[in-house]
Order: structure tokens, then C-alpha cells, then sequence
């Protein structure tokens, strides 16, 4: 029988990767061979590795205020889904429906493979996109200035052994109110 288990992974968002960990350029380039053929629709799909940007990017996240409506004992935080060996960001050539779905499904396709080489995901909306857009120019990643409007990053990485899906080791270290993981078994029926 088919092992559901590690793609539970996918229902939710890691938030305490191992930070010191470098993916291995194979992976990365598997990863990014996933992909090439969603290139020509959009100004650049980055993969950013350099711990220095991700933690710049991390430090200009943070969760919204509206989160303390969703969930009992909120602590505001930075977005610790963030901090992972690696992030991904896809900037279209125009805002639609057709390029945010088409975002979507690139995601999807790129955190399957991650999650089939054995990796964990994330996914993080949280972050000031005209700073992030500014240090996306300033470091050279972007070609010109990009518009990122509310465009998610992708993690990926391992999740530190021994540490729950949804503890937050930066900035609070305890566990974080999220949005329940339904087991599997729960909603896919397999014959």
C-alpha cells in the first residue's frame, strides 16, 4: 500500500527549518528543472540560497495583525517559515488570475518534488514586499525593480529533527497556533 505519511507534509507550512543546512546542488537543480518550462512567464523565478538575503528577507516579515482574531494566545513574531536553505519566489510578467494560478501550480509542482527527494516546505506571504522588492534590486536578484504585491515565497528544507511542524525555534521558541493538519486518512481514499 502507497504511504500517505510524508505528504501530510504538504497541508501545512514548516516553521523551523534547519537553517545551516545547504542543499546539495543536484537537488537544487532538479528542483529548478521542474520548472524550466514555466520560465517564459515570468520576469525571473529566483532561487535564493544566500543565508545573508534569506535572513534580510526574514527580518522584513512579519505576521499580520489580523492573525490575533484567528487564533487564541497569538505572539507576534517574524515569519520563521522563512528561514529554510532555501527560498523561492516567481515574479509573472503581469498580475492576473491566469499567472497567480499559474504561480500556484508551479509551487505545487516544485514542493512535490521537494517532498518526494525528502525535503519539507513552506509557504510565507508575510513580508514587507516594497522592502523586499528593494533588496530583491540591491543585491542583483531582479534584473530592474518588480512589483511583488502579495506574491508567497516557497521554503524548502529539513525540519530541525525533534521539533514539531509548527514550533517556532526564532524569536518565541514554543509551539505556534496554526491551522490543524487533518490526517490523511481523513480525506483520501486509496483502493
Amino acid at each position: 500500500m502507497f504511504n500517505l505519511e510524508k505528504w501530510k507534509t504538504f497541508s501545512h507550512t514548516h516553521r523551523s527549518f534547519d537553517f545551516e543546512e545547504i542543499l546539495p546542488k543536484q537537488n537544487v537543480d532538479i528542483l529548478k528543472n521542474t520548472v524550466s518550462n514555466f520560465s517564459n512567464q515570468f520576469h525571473e523565478i529566483l532561487f535564493i540560497e544566500d543565508k545573508n538575503t534569506i535572513e534580510d528577507i526574514y527580518n522584513l516579515s512579519d505576521l499580520p495583525s489580523t492573525d490575533q482574531f484567528k487564533f487564541q494566545n497569538f505572539v507576534n513574531r517574524k515569519n520563521s517559515q522563512l528561514l529554510a536553505p532555501l527560498v523561492i519566489i516567481a515574479i509573472p510578467k503581469e498580475y492576473n488570475y491566469y499567472t497567480l494560478s499559474l504561480i500556484g501550480e508551479m509551487y505545487s509542482r516544485i514542493a512535490h518534488r521537494a517532498i518526494k527527494e525528502g525535503y519539507q516546505t513552506g509557504f510565507c506571504i508575510c513580508y514587507d514586499n516594497n522592502q523586499v522588492q528593494s533588496l530583491l534590486l540591491d543585491r542583483k536578484l531582479t534584473l530592474e525593480h518588480r512589483q511583488l504585491f502579495q506574491i508567497p515565497f516557497l521554503s524548502i528544507g529539513h525540519q530541525i529533527k525533534n521539533i514539531p511542524w509548527n514550533f517556532q525555534l526564532r524569536d518565541i521558541n514554543t509551539t505556534v497556533n496554526s491551522y490543524t493538519k487533518i490526517d490523511s486518512s481523513s480525506y483520501i481514499t486509496i483502493s
